[in-house]
């Protein structure tokens, strides 16, 4: 079910982008953090891998750079999960906007390191913390979504399977 959304919303995204509809809010994030809390963590890891390959799909780039970001997205959520309360709003909102921050920096790093030529890293930057903090707000809104679809899903489930 995850990954169809999500390819659903990739393709929209990149379709949306090309025409500057709306701005980017990275719900791929979003999902990689409701798995780890609800999940298990093979299957968050296992989604990041699918999603970045599948995002790189519809991006001209180096190929592993996406999944390698979403990768320590995945690892930057699980390790500030430890120190902050993700169970609160501000806890989530920091959670996943430094792990939105965290991807889209990494994924600046390793474009710098293969063409020198980014000179106005500055406004990227500030471009960059406005898409993390914007993220992190709408995954307030997107995470109990997610939990009331599950809890129908299983509910479906159990009825079925009686």
């Amino acid at each position: 079910m995850y990954i169809v959304i999500s390819i659903l919303y990739i393709t929209i995204k990149s379709l949306s982008i090309q025409n500057r509809i709306f701005y980017s809010v990275d719900l791929v994030t979003v999902f990689i953090f409701y798995m780890i809390l609800y999940l298990r963590l093979s299957y968050a890891l296992m989604f990041a891998i699918l999603m970045g390959f599948s995002k790189e799909l519809f991006s001209i780039g180096i190929l592993g750079i996406i999944p390698l970001s979403y990768l320590i997205s995945s690892a930057i959520i699980k390790v500030s999960s430890q120190f902050l309360d993700i169970c609160s709003i501000p806890g989530r909102i920091s959670t996943v906007s430094f792990a939105e921050m965290g991807k889209e920096l990494i994924y600046i790093l390793f474009i710098l390191l293969y063409d020198f030529q980014c000179g106005a890293f500055l406004s990227i930057f500030k471009y960059l913390l406005l898409k993390a903090l914007i993220t992190g707000i709408v995954s307030v809104f997107i995470i109990p979504l997610l939990e009331k679809i599950s809890r129908l899903l299983n509910e479906r489930i159990s009825q079925d399977s009686a």
